[in-house]
């Protein structure tokens, strides 16, 4: 595993004293993940973590994880395997190819507006839709566009 220090040591990791910890702690991420169907920013969110962690059902699920890298692996991101192994003995792996929005595999623009709509809400100021709607159409045909303020201007309150 190429960022260890989100599964070592584990006996930490399976229980963050506090949100900043669970940003670094992968049996939060992934249980939050399996309890809830995604992952994001407000994950780690103070009212949420402390939601997540009051609940008993979900801090024990955190510590039922246990990891084994393969020194091997080097990379940090892409084309690692990860296999499951249950209890039952029962095994599920998958190789996570590129993931979206480097040079091998950039986003599409729906991919890249849909990750836009959604940090909308983790901005320091709510720039309104008209704006947002302004920013998306600038992107989209920025190699049109004569003048960089025009982006700037529509990226601030």
């Amino acid at each position: 595993m190429g960022c260890r220090c989100t599964t070592n040591p584990i006996e930490e990791k399976q229980y963050p004293r506090t949100p900043e910890e669970a940003l670094f702690s992968n049996p939060y991420a992934a249980a939050y993940a399996i309890f809830t169907g995604d992952c994001y920013i407000d994950a780690f969110h103070e009212d949420n973590y402390e939601r997540m962690m009051a609940d008993p059902e979900f801090v024990d699920f955190m510590k039922k994880f246990s990891y084994t890298a393969t020194p091997e692996i080097t990379t940090a991101f892409d084309n690692y395997p990860i296999e499951i192994t249950l209890k039952d003995g029962r095994k599920f792996s998958k190789v996570e190819g590129d993931l979206p929005g480097n040079q091998k595999n950039p986003m599409t623009w729906e991919q890249a507006i849909a990750k836009f709509e959604k940090t909308q809400k983790f901005s320091a100021v709510d720039l309104g839709r008209e704006k947002y709607d302004k920013v998306i159409e600038i992107c989209r045909n920025m190699e049109n566009i004569e003048d960089m303020r025009e982006l700037l201007r529509n990226m601030v309150p």
